[in-house]
């Protein structure tokens, strides 16, 4: 039986990461994964290719605005098959990448479905056969797989989850999308960008249900200007599949039902944590509400055992995921490694515009009691946006009074998901709006818009 010091089932943005720092800590390490390639979700099937789309999405529509700057480029069309052909392009690229650095680290990846066996134990299971093998330390990154509706199975042709969204052969001519977080806005701004008339329905009375309201209500308007039909506080109560599309009745909170036809339906209303036949009863680890409980550093109540990413409560993030496995990797070396900071993830919805937070929305912020200063500034008076037609959206920052410490933001428009990076540093730090002010940023750039709100966070705004 081989045996190593650690090993990791799963090997995504958490599984993979956590292997590569194992090793360079000087673990012999084994990561288990069902796919040949390793990547997850994420660089397979989600935020890779999802990206890929959303870059051509957004590029076809700054070609819309190309004659009002002057260039003459003539009407853009969409070749979706070459449009495909980059996306996998991209991901295979990243894959062999990924594949590469473990191979350099000297990490063994073993091909097959890894299982707890208990008392230190795994079984990888392959075309092969079966295996055993020992670690003294076991890490579980198996992710996620997304939730079907009870009542709306997946059929993979009509019905569909992310997986297939992300892979048509043609733009659906009417898209049903259910589930308005920040997988479905995406995937609907997409197919929206490339010629399907797109309707979104949510349950709850807000796009992006438990962020920041303020953002929400300004990214529902931005989109439904562009031509997306979003339904709050709305069901799909049924679908049928049939030879004219997808006959589905919506219910609204209030009203009577809504029935259409939809060329397809894609359900988006969250994933599932990935935990069967991880042999987590035999091990000891316990489960509750579908996920592993962990403390800050992922180590689970079975000694030796880890978990990290989509298997844990919390964001399903592809970057807590590897925030959490190197948190572990570096615990499971015996090193004393600050855990993973629960109120500095940020979270990223890449449409147009991009929207993107971290720390605490107002809201939160009140119903804790806490005496806070709401501070704006538009991207409608930064002349880096003017220059670039972005100018929709605003930074928000959310600052306690007393000492003006940063407890949140929320940034909605050009290069959010970038901009938001400067922010989740202040939520980290727990930097102030004095200090963000008086940090010297670079003019014209996007970022100022932060250094702006910070100023008006100190009641000087300069610029607006």
């Amino acid at each position: 039986m081989r045996t190593f010091d650690i090993a990791i089932i799963g090997a995504g943005p958490g599984g993979y990461v956590a292997a590569i720092r194992a090793a360079q800590l000087g673990l012999k390490t084994a990561l288990i994964e069902q796919s040949p390639a390793p990547g997850g979700t994420c660089l397979h099937r989600g935020c890779i290719p999802t990206k890929a789309l959303l870059h051509a999405a957004g590029l076809l529509g700054r070609l819309a605005h190309a004659a009002e700057e002057g260039l003459a480029i003539g009407s853009a069309a969409v070749d979706l098959a070459a449009l495909m052909k980059r996306k996998n392009q991209v991901v295979r690229r990243l894959a062999g990448g990924v594949a590469a650095l473990l191979k350099k680290n000297g990490v063994a990846y073993i091909n097959g479905k890894g299982a707890l066996l208990g008392g230190g134990r795994l079984q990888v299971t392959s075309a092969a056969g079966k295996e055993d093998l020992g670690a003294e330390r076991i890490v579980v990154a198996t992710g996620s797989t997304p939730s079907a509706l009870p009542h709306v199975p997946f059929d993979g042709v009509s019905i569909v989850s992310s997986d297939e969204a992300i892979a048509f052969d043609a733009a659906p001519e009417r898209l049903l999308v259910v589930g308005a977080g920040a997988v479905g806005l995406e995937l609907g701004f997409v197919w929206s960008r490339f010629g399907s008339k797109v309707t979104i329905v949510e349950l709850m009375p807000q796009v992006l249900p438990g962020g920041d309201e303020e953002l929400s209500v300004e990214l529902a308007k931005a989109l439904a200007q562009q031509g997306i039909r979003i339904l709050t506080q709305t069901t799909l109560a049924a679908a049928a599949a049939g030879p004219a599309g997808v006959a589905v009745k919506l219910q609204p909170a209030s009203g009577a039902a809504i029935e259409e036809t939809f060329t397809k339906v894609l359900v988006a209303v969250g994933r599932r944590a990935f935990l069967e036949g991880a042999g987590l009863e035999e091990a000891g680890v316990a489960v509750e509400k579908g996920r592993i409980p962990v403390d800050p550093w992922g180590r689970t109540n079975a000694p030796g055992i880890f978990a990290i990413g989509d298997v844990t409560p919390g964001p399903q993030l592809a970057h807590r995921a590897s925030a959490q496995g190197l948190a572990a990797a570096e615990t499971a070396a015996g090193r004393a490694v600050a855990p993973v900071n629960a109120g500095a993830v940020p979270a990223c919805t890449y449409t147009d515009p991009e929207a993107a937070s971290v720390g605490l929305t107002e809201k939160e912020a009140r119903k804790r009691g806490l005496d806070i200063t709401v501070a704006r500034f538009p991207f409608a008076a930064s002349g880096k946006a003017m220059i670039e037609r972005a100018q929709t959206g605003w930074v928000k920052l959310i600052a306690d009074r007393a000492h003006g410490q940063v407890l949140g933001a929320h940034i909605i428009g050009p290069c959010a998901t970038e901009l938001i990076a400067e922010a989740t540093l202040a939520v980290q730090l727990e930097c102030t709006c004095e200090e963000l002010a008086r940090t010297v940023h670079a003019h014209p750039t996007l970022s100022e818009a932060i250094a702006e709100a910070a100023h008006a966070g100190l009641g000087a705004a300069i610029h607006f």
